[in-house]
């Protein structure tokens, strides 16, 4: 395998052994047959499929129950083309109200499954927190599969409690042999169907990989819900945004026409900053629903489409409206961050939460208010602290109404009543924290994270196509595969020019000799910062739209 002197440096930094040509052949070059993992490693997978073929062969209804984000909605999208493509069609899918209902599932909802006499629920990434909801429906005769990713409830001793579902896919359960740890929601629900062909193609007629026609879903959950890019799911990642290219879904075609993406160039970011955002806004603004319908293989998908833009600007207003409400110096001294505020909706608090966290890099949790006033909903962030959310929320359980996610995301619930109390705990914690990490050592400060400290020495005039063609063989960029960082020193005879773009001037272009560097949602401060700066830590990304390269400054 031929490589650059660049190219070798980049793998040093990202910790190869250059020796080890095996393992740089399946980080740079994953293969299909060769990388993907065996599904039936997976604890419960066959037990499952043969229920659902048993369902199917007795006609019983089935509902698949999906979380409203953008994971659990490609999920249910996946198990619902499975249903088309066999033929199935006692079946109907579920996603619940993130504002009326909020997350996982509810025994209102069951309850209405019971009266509509169903006999199995699928879960797509939700259910691995819900034991009363699930020990509700088994008693009620209602099978449970429950796929999900996120972690278990864990009690005073460690030990995980699960629910007593009729089967559960989840690779984070302890007795789970799965390679792969880290998949998402949609990943996991994707292995389930394809167990299912695997054993049941040839019974309805399926060719051998049409499941592959699934990956646009995978790719976009996988990347959007920022599991670690390695292994399998780099894999997945790789292949979901080359079937994410060729897809013909019209939905999806019209959301990204909408979002000016250009689909046979569509990268991790278009996911991230263009189609995530749009996927995410109907729960936040409306009805998730409208974007499951948005993502299927109908005509009609092209409306839910054009609602999700409508959707996605009143979402863009209202974040805007809450982040200039933010009084950063507030929290200066603060080591978590809990923030909210009566008017701000659970459809804009896991937004605001991102953004603190980014601007601060610190754990912040974020509440605002739905129908019941009581009851604070809340969203969280992780920081470059290290803090494991989940674990946060597990040690609050006596104080929190309700919670899930997984280590560096999660929402949860919280009466009023017990908003100083969960401050005080917080408090409490990051200092008890602070003391075990600074017996053992191993604490690091905000600004010398990994990622920050392993950049790249690099000329402004290296700068070209050359140098970025060098640099996308390590795409798709992400958690655990972050994008490479360059630095660039400027002498007193280098041209920097400026000026602001966008609808409200909230964003930043500088030219450096000729090379064009972009930041999003610049206030004054920062601009002066970066004007007056000499050197700069850099992104090198290819712009589709003008046909050349553009830098994004790192922070």
């Amino acid at each position: 395998m031929f490589l650059t002197n660049l190219q070798k440096e980049i793998l040093e930094k990202k910790g190869f052994d250059l020796n080890n040509i095996k393992e740089i052949e399946r980080y740079l070059n994953p293969k299909w047959e060769r990388d993907l993992f065996d599904y039936k490693k997976i604890k419960d997978i066959n037990k499952s499929i043969e229920r659902i073929k048993k369902a199917i062969d007795n006609d019983e209804k089935i509902i698949i129950y999906a979380d409203y984000d953008c994971d659990g909605i490609p999920g249910a999208v996946i198990i619902h083309d499975l249903f088309e493509k066999i033929k199935y069609t006692n079946f109907s899918v579920y996603i619940p109200h993130r504002h009326n209902e909020g997350y996982g599932l509810n025994t209102k909802a069951i309850q209405k499954f019971i009266d509509e006499k169903v006999s199995l629920l699928i879960t797509v990434d939700i259910g691995i927190t819900n034991v009363d909801e699930i020990r509700f429906a088994q008693d009620n005769n209602i099978d449970v599969i429950v796929t999900d990713h996120h972690l278990p409830i864990i009690n005073e001793v460690g030990e995980q409690i699960l629910p007593s579902a009729f089967s559960i896919i989840n690779t984070k359960q302890d007795d789970c042999e799965y390679e792969e740890e880290f998949l998402c929601g949609a990943s996991t629900a994707w292995k389930l169907v394809h167990a299912f062909l695997d054993k049941y193609r040839d019974g309805f007629d399926v060719k051998t990989g049409w499941e592959k026609w699934l990956l646009d879903m995978v790719g976009i959950a996988t990347i959007a819900d920022l599991v670690p890019l390695k292994n399998e799911n780099r894999l997945l990642a790789r292949y979901g945004l080359e079937v994410l290219r060729k897809s013909n879904r019209p939905g999806l075609q019209k959301i990204l026409k909408n979002a000016k993406i250009t689909q046979t160039k569509i990268t991790e970011d278009d996911i991230g900053f263009g189609i995530a955002p749009r996927i995410n806004s109907a729960s936040r603004m409306a009805e998730p629903i409208h974007a499951f319908n948005a993502l299927l293989q109908n005509d009609g998908s092209m409306n839910f489409a054009d609602e999700l833009e409508n959707y996605n600007n009143a979402r863009k207003q209202d974040t805007k409206d809450a982040h200039k409400s933010i009084d950063y110096e507030k929290f200066k001294n603060e080591k978590i961050i809990l923030i909210g505020d009566t008017n701000w909706t659970p459809g804009i608090i896991g937004l605001v939460a991102s953004k603190i966290s980014e601007a601060t890099s610190k754990t912040t949790f974020v509440w605002g208010t739905g129908e019941d006033k009581n009851i604070l909903k809340g969203s969280v962030r992780s920081g470059s602290d290290g803090y494991n959310v989940v674990e946060i929320m597990t040690k609050a359980k006596n104080i929190l109404e309700n919670f899930g996610g997984h280590s560096e995301a999660g929402g949860f619930s919280l009466n009023k009543n017990n908003l100083k109390k969960f401050e005080e705990f917080l408090r409490e914690y990051s200092i008890k924290k602070e003391k075990i990490i600074s017996s053992d050592g191993t604490q690091q400060s905000e600004t010398s994270s990994e990622t920050i400290s392993s950049f790249l020495e690099i000329n402004i005039k290296d700068i070209n196509r050359k140098l970025f063609d060098e640099i996308k063989i390590f795409a798709p960029f992400g958690i655990g595969n972050e994008k490479i960082i360059f630095k660039i020193k400027l002498s007193d005879s280098d041209f920097i020019k400026s000026k602001r773009f966008g609808k409200q001037n909230e964003h930043l272009e500088i030219i450096i000799n000729g090379i064009r560097g972009i930041e999003f949602f610049v206030d004054e401060k920062r601009e002066q910062e970066l004007i007056s700066k000499k050197e700069f830590l850099i992104n090198v990304e290819w712009d589709n739209f003008r046909g050349d390269v553009v830098v994004k400054f790192v922070k």
